[in-house]
């Protein structure tokens, strides 16, 4: 019998129900469905055809060190990796070159650093989701 899920977005007033698709990716489903609260507030949450993102509330307890943070989300996460691609660049749970660079993968992490040399070859602006200048960018 397939599982549901039942996505709703009470303030707008939107509800949709997804399907679990236990025969395509068992290990997935299952993650999904023990790890990550059934209802629960959302900070941002999208349904789009065969994805849902959303944001959780903290992990880590807020006075948690850098180490045990990093621990933690990789306990939550970590098993999701293998069926997990690309990224939504505003919530990277860290901005590292690794990270960025899997964001944007292949060919669009290239000519971005092509534009970035053309328009800020001095890497100037290099705040957010830091995109090395091509001459110095890395993957």
């Amino acid at each position: 019998m397939s599982r549901l899920i039942t996505v709703s977005l009470d303030k707008r007033g939107v509800s949709c129900v997804a399907r679990m698709l236990d025969e395509a990716a068992p290990r997935t489903c299952a993650a999904v469905w023990d790890a990550l609260p059934l209802s629960a507030p959302v900070f941002h949450g999208k349904y789009a055809r065969n994805e849902i993102y959303t944001l959780l509330p903290a992990f880590a307890p807020a006075d948690a060190s850098a180490e045990q943070v990093q621990q933690i989300r990789q306990a939550a996460w970590g098993p999701l990796a293998p069926w997990s691609s690309g990224a939504y660049g505003n919530f990277l749970s860290e901005a590292s070159a690794a990270s960025i660079v899997a964001a944007y993968p292949g060919e669009t992490h290239t000519r971005l650093a092509r534009i970035k040399a053309i328009y800020d070859p001095e890497n100037l602006f290099d705040q957010n989701l830091n995109i090395q200048p091509a001459s110095t960018a890395q993957g």
